[in-house]
């Protein structure tokens, strides 16, 4: 085997079908991702001292696995990474959570206002909208697919999403700053690609170009 320029770990969902894919796609040559499953869960975040305490453990089983073999590790889900943010960090020093830095590129840009198109159904949209807002990111304009299963947001086509991009960019342009796509069990690699007036970003795009980043300055 070649020797790794950096070595990319990635914890995912049991059924999220799409953010290897999108990792294998994205990343240059020399740089290797290594993969590895956690339980699917009903609900947004771990909430009980019985479910936190599961959660806990299961990711730090996950990181295990990876630790010796990755120089950064993605946590490839939503699920515990809103509220509980602070146990996630305290397992692993070289850890980065999609959504946070979704919010962080989002700032750094000064899109304070976003179109948000998210996979999910109703409730888990609006949950999210409430999150976004505590965090001084708007959401201006929403469309959800209400999809449930993880595997059917990971076989949702990109002509899908090249409709509901369209359709943001057409709705009000002044409104907001970009569009944000949600979920990294929804495949966005081809997204990437897409040209449009508006910045679009997506949680695994966000957090494949802060792996990299982290590699960079590591070497």
């Amino acid at each position: 085997m070649i020797s790794s320029k950096g070595r990319i770990g990635l914890i995912v969902p049991a059924n999220n079908a799409a953010i290897e894919y999108d990792f294998w796609k994205l990343v240059p040559e020399g740089i290797t991702v290594h993969s590895t499953r956690m339980p699917s869960v009903k609900g947004d975040e771990p909430y009980t001292t019985e479910e936190t305490l599961k959660f806990k453990a299961d990711l730090q089983s996950a990181i295990s696995l990876l630790d010796k073999v990755s120089d950064v590790i993605v946590y490839g889900r939503t699920y515990g990474s809103r509220y509980h943010s602070s146990i996630i960090k305290s397992l692993s020093k070289k850890i980065i959570l999609p959504e946070e830095e979704v919010i962080n590129k989002l700032k750094s840009r000064n899109a304070n206002n976003i179109y948000l198109i998210s996979p999910y159904n109703r409730r888990r949209t609006l949950n999210m909208i409430r999150f976004f807002e505590s965090k001084s990111i708007y959401v201006k304009g929403y469309v959800y697919m209400n999809k449930i299963s993880g595997v059917d947001i990971s076989n949702t086509e990109p002509s899908c999403l090249y409709k509901l991009i369209n359709k943001a960019t057409i709705a009000d342009t002044d409104n907001f700053d970009a569009i944000y796509i949600a979920s990294t069990a929804l495949s966005t690699y081809e997204v990437k690609h897409y040209n449009t007036s508006k910045f679009v970003l997506t949680e695994n795009i966000a957090a494949f170009e802060r792996a990299m980043e982290f590699l960079e300055n590591k070497n």
